[in-house]
């Protein structure tokens, strides 16, 4: 917790303490009085965000041990990605042109099997989804919040 405290304390108090080590022992000399109360509580706040990210690299880690590599995640996630889009496209395609219910289900044929083994199996248990997991609130509110920073990068840099 000492760490914690001098951060915060440099972080309230940067042009007014002097802060150093001798040996094993941190020392503090203020300018000014402090406000301890402030103090602690930044230090609480910056321990919480250290433990937060130390669970963030645990969780990425275990990642990396059960799933692969981000290279490995990110091409299963752009092939998940093409197959959607282009089966999608080729869906709204001859969906355009049908003009019978059955014109319409013959246009959802040919991806009719791989999307019933998909569903069969994440009914049976045997696939799962990281979405449902997370929980589809938090994954909106993921998609939300990332999309957004990401449009806002684009929109300054414009």
């Amino acid at each position: 917790m000492q760490e914690h405290i001098i951060h915060a304390l440099w972080s309230l108090y940067p042009d007014s303490l002097q802060i150093g080590c001798k040996g094993t022992e941190y020392f503090v000399e203020p300018a000014q009085p402090l406000d301890w109360e402030a103090v602690n509580t930044l230090a609480r706040e910056l321990k919480a965000k250290q433990a937060a990210g130390e669970a963030r690299r645990s969780f990425r880690l275990s990642l990396y041990q059960h799933a692969g590599d981000a290279e490995s995640i990110l091409g299963t996630t752009s092939d998940a990605v093409q197959l959607l889009l282009v089966e999608t496209a080729k869906l709204v395609a001859a969906l355009h042109q049908a003009q019978t219910l059955a014109e319409v289900r013959l246009a959802a044929e040919p991806f009719h099997d791989a999307a019933t083994r998909l569903l069969d199996k994440i009914d049976a248990g045997t696939v799962k989804m990281p979405y449902m997991s997370k929980g589809l609130d938090d994954v909106l509110t993921d998609i939300e919040t990332r999309a957004t920073s990401v449009a806002e990068v684009f929109d300054n840099t414009q």
